[in-house]
This record gives structure tokens, C-alpha cells and sequence, in this order.
């Protein structure tokens, strides 16, 4: 099984975004009360009773992931802001998530960047097919392959940072961006943090699929909130727009090596370095295809074609770039690898 080696770079560079949310989550109000019972005289078990004050409302919210995975695509925003203090020292910072999601072909792309006392370089991560890129600021991009059913992205969609809500106030119906919605509002009692923190919020839930259209939540709170040694306000503001109409921007320069691919391929790994796909055109077609193709990409053909029994080799030049084009059939079609040898950076 194929295992996406930048999944480490992603959740170390995710890692202050979900620190807070993290602290925080875990800290939930739930008094105790415990009883011993004797066991044959000796063993003791010991057995605990939990109660948990929750919101007064009918709204529970126990996956805010809901009705995502049955839209075509979407885009989703969140952005989390902090003002108050840590060990004792002034702290004010931004952080924004925004993810382009398209469910039909399985790619993904999440935007993050920060502002303030955490700021860093903005970070992005995609995911397309069974290729995975990430690039921060102005390095270069880094590209492994992957399984596409255990995305990286998707487990750190924006809708994970928002807390599950256990009964939250009906407050109406209405409109968000032209989808229908129920409106509820609620306080840190539907948080489960009672006595922890003060919390107001409102959710606008899609009254057809159940997704979340649209989150916004104030905590104020110290150490049981935040953290030991940290104080002040904490804001989420989530949104879903663009819902089914989202439409995936271009991978930035240099994440992709520069040829194009025949329309058939499949089973596609796309690195700056190297391009690698099964087609089913003949040998002697996708060769072709490359000697058309490429010099409206720049490439110039500097040797070949090399012709063998059931195979094609050739080379091409863009300024001190040199590239070879490898076409042979197989049992179960032909295999194309376009491999990036020298490279001007």
C-alpha cells in the first residue's frame, strides 16, 4: 500500500492550529463521583458515574463533517483569531484555513496562513489523485505519491476544528447564500464547558444534507480554556461557499514537471521530476503525441527517437533542462515515464 510520506510535513506545519482547539476540547466540565466494591473478599473495581451539564436546546451536533462527503465539491473557510496573553505576555494572532474540495475527483486543496505572533510562511497542500504536493512560502514544492483513500487533507478539513454541540437553541429558519437553513444559537453549556469558559455562538445547519453552512463562535476563558498559562479571546468564524460549483485553481509552478499527458492516463504520478502513467494508445501513437506536444511546452527534441521492438525512447532541451521520454508496451498496456535529468535551480 502506497503511504503518503508528506502526511509528517503536513500535521507538523497544522500543528499550531490545532493546539488550542486540542487544550481546549480536552478540558471539558465532568464532575465525578466514584464507589468501590469488594470482589471476592479482596479485588476492588472501581466504577465512575459522569454527569455532564449540556445545553438547554434540541441541537446536537455530533459530526461536524456531516452531509460534506455527499456535495460535488465545496469551499470552506475558517478563520480563528486570539487576543489576550500567554505566560503573562501580550498575544494577538490570526489564522486562516480555506479547502477547495472535489468529491467527484477525489482532489483537494488547503490554503493555510497566519498573521500576528504566530505568523509563518502560507503553506500549501493538494491533493490530486494519487499524487500529494505541499509548498511553503517560496520553497520548492514537494510531491510523493499516495493512497487516495487515506488523504492527509481530508482529515484536517476546517469543519474538524469546530467543537461538536450538545443541545443547541432553535433560533429560526433562514437563507445562507441562497441554501435554506435552520438557525441555532448557543453558549459554553452546549460546549460542555461549564464553569470553564464563557462562550456564545450561532450555527446555520443546510435544512436539506445537514452540512454546516455557517459557524461562529466567541470563547473567553484562562487555563482551563486555553491552556496553563494562557488568557483572553478566541473567535471562530467558518463559512461553506461555492457549494457543487467549486472549481480546483492550478497547482503552483514547479509542483508538476512541465509535459502534458495523454487524456486516457491512468494510475498517474505527477512530481516536478517525473511523470509516470498507463495508457492505453499504442506505443507508437504516444510517441508521436510527445513530438507534437512538447514544443508548445518549450522542449526541444535533442535526441531520438530511439525505436525498439516494442518501445521508444527520446530526449528534449529547455534551456539547461534536459528530459527523457520512455514509451514501452506491457501486458496490460503502455507505460509512459517522462523523467526530469538536470534542472537549472
Amino acid at each position: 500500500m502506497k503511504t503518503n510520506r508528506l502526511d509528517f510535513q503536513l500535521r507538523k506545519l497544522m500543528y499550531l492550529g490545532f493546539m488550542l482547539f486540542i487544550v481546549s476540547a480536552c478540558q471539558a466540565s465532568v464532575p465525578t463521583s466514584a464507589s468501590l466494591t469488594n470482589v471476592s473478599g479482596t479485588e476492588q473495581v472501581q466504577s465512575e458515574e459522569f454527569e455532564l451539564e449540556i445545553g438547554p436546546g434540541t441541537f446536537f451536533l455530533a459530526n461536524p463533517y456531516v452531509g460534506l462527503a455527499d456535495l460535488s465539491s465545496y469551499t470552506a473557510t475558517l478563520t480563528r483569531t486570539f487576543e489576550g496573553s500567554m505566560s503573562g505576555e501580550a498575544q494577538q494572532w490570526s489564522e486562516s484555513y480555506v479547502m477547495l474540495r472535489d468529491n467527484e475527483a477525489a482532489s483537494s486543496q488547503l490554503s493555510y496562513s497566519t498573521t500576528g505572533d504566530m505568523a509563518t510562511d502560507p503553506v500549501l497542500f493538494a491533493e490530486v489523485g494519487q499524487n500529494a504536493y505541499a509548498k511553503s512560502g517560496a520553497e520548492a514544492c514537494a510531491a510523493d505519491s499516495i493512497d487516495p483513500e487515506i488523504s492527509s487533507i481530508e482529515r484536517t478539513d476546517p469543519a474538524g476544528l469546530l467543537s461538536v454541540l450538545l443541545g443547541a437553541d432553535e433560533a429560526g429558519q433562514e437563507d445562507v447564500n441562497g441554501v435554506a437553513a435552520d438557525h441555532f444559537t448557543f453558549d459554553e453549556r452546549a460546549l460542555g464547558k461549564v464553569d470553564l469558559e464563557k462562550s456564545n455562538g450561532e450555527i446555520w445547519v443546510a435544512a436539506d444534507g445537514g452540512y454546516i453552512l455557517k459557524y461562529t463562535l466567541t470563547t473567553t476563558g484562562g487555563d482551563t480554556a486555553f491552556g496553563e498559562g494562557v488568557e483572553g479571546t478566541m473567535t471562530w468564524d467558518y463559512a461553506l461557499t461555492e457549494i457543487n460549483a467549486t472549481v480546483l485553481p492550478a497547482l503552483p509552478d514547479g509542483c508538476q514537471l512541465n509535459a502534458p499527458l495523454l487524456a486516457d492516463a491512468t494510475d498517474v504520478l505527477h512530481t516536478p521530476y517525473w511523470l509516470a502513467y498507463g495508457t492505453a494508445t499504442a506505443v507508437s501513437d504516444a510517441a508521436g503525441f510527445y513530438q507534437e506536444q512538447l514544443p508548445g511546452f518549450g522542449w526541444t527534441l535533442l535526441t531520438g527517437p530511439f525505436v525498439g521492438e516494442a518501445s521508444t525512447f527520446m530526449e528534449f532541451t529547455l534551456g539547461d533542462q534536459t528530459i527523457g521520454v520512455s514509451i514501452s508496451a506491457g501486458e496490460t498496456g503502455t507505460a509512459v515515464n517522462v523523467v526530469l535529468y538536470t534542472s537549472g535551480e
